[in-house]
């Protein structure tokens, strides 16, 4: 632990966060000046990284500072106005209120039950931790959730965030109503009450609210303080600098986004974000159609595409992002997923270039983290949960010369003559398409990219790696466009016990030869006239599939010509706000579920699954109200449906499954499938084809409440599950 004194060292670091968060140098002054009198009246104790307790107790200032000119400016509006509220005015501000206490009482478990042990019992994190046997970071991310939904709420119920916090400023520090709201409303929702009341006033997490608080202090400012408590600068992220943006380059923020570590909870859906839509959840892949641009699991981010980038740029805040040095881009597509942390993520597949910034705010190891993040298609437009902040370098310039680099350390270069040759060859895939682009780059199903010319006379074996090879390949040079009049090829698609085989090529995106499981040589010519524009050089490829392989030959001329702008990705979803995705809310009422699923045959090997939360995968096309009648046909159009009798469990709830009765069969022999797992373990399993299954399951799992994801059931083509599990509710 540091004395006093080796704090005095860092004053530096303390006087450059207050920079970033206060504008006034006479308030950044005083704030220094206090931030070294908290640590001398109360040093902190067993300390391991001094700066992170100082910029903690230098934001907590700054923020205090900022809800106090905003109280200051609400009472000198008041004052100039002279004017006793009205009756209509007083009805208003009750109602608002009672708004904020009904969105309280709304929130979905767990976070519901930890925000009133949190505000209206008093308890401190490490008591609620203890309380439900979870982490104190656990904890902190759930009180941190909630605020967000709260304010998710109030933005879509009164019109926006500046409608709601403007008001709530008027509200701060109203002591002449206090004593009447509290009888008035405490009467109503004593709980809510105190809640709303502990929650403004006590912005800190880790210390208990203070008992004196009056139960009816400005409710509306419970949801609102938080917005305030925050760094400063980000109060300034999410409200004043998107209104100082140029209106037709400002769209409305979207979420922090929450994802959930694919290693542990096993839910693809959950571990992947999009940075072009802006989405997490996509259930009937309408809106993304399954391209992601990064996944959470074993404790990194991945981009999970051999073209796309990912940089850790270190310890950055928000507020210092413009004017941050950067370290040289290196590329990689994995990274380890550090708190406080920024990172670029330089997106660049078949039809998405973005360049993107994320601030991690928050990190439970294994299991969960909370970013926000701000991207650009290069051509000034741009999108994401934070809005540059106006200090040092513009962020979208920051981005696009960070794209540049990725771009040159890729050592992607310019074709230097209008042709390109593609060879692939591999065995068994699962179907995956092996793929590589004009510019030369292979996909994530491509083991490897050879030196030298590859065999495309002879068929691999089933148990062959993929391997890729390319010629005269790269962008298409700039103020040029590439246009494709011939192209020759050659090879095979002979498929195996896998999945059949494929050949396939694909120019702009436009789909010119194909050939599936054929089981005789492949040869042919293709001429036409098609376009290729600079940056959309990921739409034009050569594909296989399992057991295939072959060669192509493309050429063509350079004509003078525009690329697409920016950094020349197709982008189709930018700037568009998807709809909001509504899943099932309720509680498991009772120490009991049933779970359902089926599939039609021949419909492929990707899992469908139903969860205890009723939550169905992306490759389910519906959820029944009603048990289902295996039986029956599914309806037109449809491969899959579930049904689910289960919900979310209580704070402080933990299902004990004791027992699992289950019947159901597998299908076909294309991707086979037949699992229940309950609490991450795999407790009925089976692959095999035709396999009927009916048994009981006896032991002991638990299932504590925020894990209900954890416990699910999953079959593919032609399977069937239908699976009650029982046990027993215990108190934690």
């Amino acid at each position: 632990m540091e004395t006093f004194d080796q704090l005095l060292h860092h004053e530096h670091f303390v006087r450059q966060t207050l920079q970033g968060l206060l504008r006034d140098p006479t308030a950044i002054d005083d704030a220094v000046q206090e931030t070294w009198l908290r640590a001398w009246r109360k040093p902190p104790r067993g300390l391991v990284e001094p700066q992170t307790w100082l910029a903690k107790v230098a934001r907590n200032l700054a923020a205090s500072r900022w809800r106090s000119d905003q109280r200051r400016v609400a009472r000198e509006r008041a004052a100039v106005a002279g004017e006793v509220e009205s009756p209509e005015a007083t009805q208003r501000r009750v109602e608002v209120r009672q708004q904020v206490v009904a969105a309280i009482l709304a929130l979905d478990e767990p976070y519901r039950g930890v925000v009133l042990l949190r505000y209206e019992q008093g308890l401190d994190i490490r008591e609620i931790a203890a309380r439900f046997g979870r982490s104190t970071a656990t904890v902190r991310s759930q009180l941190s959730r909630a605020h967000d939904q709260l304010r998710a709420r109030l933005d879509r119920e009164f019109g926006g965030r500046q409608q709601w916090t403007v008001l709530a400023a008027t509200l701060v520090g109203d002591k002449a109503v206090a004593p009447a709201m509290g009888l008035a409303v405490l009467a109503a929702s004593a709980c809510a009450m105190t809640l709303a009341a502990g929650w403004f006033a006590w912005p800190s997490f880790d210390a208990a609210p203070p008992a004196s608080t009056p139960a009816g202090t400005a409710v509306v400012a419970a949801v609102t303080a938080r917005t305030m408590e925050q760094p400063a600068v980000e109060a300034g992220e999410r409200m004043e600098a998107a209104l100082q943006q140029d209106p037709a380059r400002a769209p409305a923020l979207r979420q922090r986004v929450e994802l959930f570590d694919r290693s542990y909870y096993d839910d693809y859906e959950l571990a992947t974000f999009s940075f072009e839509h802006g989405v997490r959840d996509d259930p009937d892949l309408s809106i993304t159609r399954n391209k992601w641009d990064l996944q959470f699991t074993h404790g990194e981010f991945d981009t999970m595409n051999p073209r796309s980038v990912i940089v850790d740029l270190g310890p950055i805040e928000p507020a210092s992002f413009g004017s941050a040095e950067l370290p040289t881009i290196v590329p990689a597509q994995r990274c380890k997923v550090r708190e406080g942390h920024a990172c670029f993520v330089g997106t660049n597949d078949q039809d998405t270039a973005l360049a993107t910034v994320i601030f991690v705010r928050e990190h439970e190891v294994g299991r969960t983290c909370r970013f926000d993040w701000f991207t650009t298609d290069g051509t000034g437009r741009w999108q994401g949960s934070l809005a540059d902040p106006g200090k040092g370098k513009a962020w979208a310039d920051v981005l696009v010369e960070l794209y540049g680099s990725m771009r040159t350390a890729q050592n992607l270069r310019a074709m230097t003559r209008p042709s390109v040759c593609w060879q692939l060859r591999g065995g068994a895939g699962g179907g995956n398409p092996r793929r590589i682009d004009l510019a030369g780059v292979p996909n994530m199903y491509v083991d490897a990219r050879s030196q030298q010319p590859l065999d495309v006379v002879t068929p691999p074996t089933m148990d062959e790696r993929c391997q890729a090879w390319s010629d005269g390949g790269g962008t298409v040079p700039v103020g040029s466009v590439f246009v494709i009049t011939r192209i020759d090829y050659g090879g095979g698609a002979r498929g195996d016990s896998n999945g059949h085989g494929e050949f396939r090529i694909v120019v702009n995106d436009q789909e010119v030869v194909k050939f599936d499981a054929s089981t005789t040589p492949i040869a042919g010519t293709w001429t036409g006239r098609l376009m290729v524009q600079n940056g959309a050089e990921g739409d034009t490829y050569f594909e296989i599939a399992n057991s295939s392989w072959g060669e192509v030959r493309v050429r063509g001329q350079f004509v003078a010509g525009a690329g697409r702008p920016g950094f020349g990705g197709l982008n189709a979803g930018f700037g568009k706000v998807p709809p909001p995705v509504v899943w099932p809310k309720g509680v498991l009422g009772v120490p009991e579920a049933r779970l359902q699923v089926r599939t039609s045959s021949n419909s492929g090997g990707n899992p469908r699954r139903i969860d205890l939360r009723g939550r169905y995968s992306m490759y389910v096309d519906r959820l029944a109200r009603e048990p289902l009648d295996f039986g029956a046909v599914l309806a037109a159009g449809e491969t899959s449906v579930a049904f689910a009798k289960g919900g979310h469990l209580t704070p402080q709830t933990v299902f004990v499954v004791t027992s699992v009765r289950y019947t159901g069969a597998t299908g076909d022999a294309s991707g086979t499938r037949f699992r229940i797992v309950v609490a991450g373990k795999a407790i009925v399993e089976s692959k095999n084809a035709n396999d009927t299954l009916q048994g009981e399951w006896k032991g002991l799992l638990e299932i504590p409440p925020g894990e209900e994801m954890r416990t699910f059931v999953e079959v593919a083509s032609g399977s069937y599950a239908d699976v009650v599990l029982s046990g027993r509710f215990e108190s934690r």
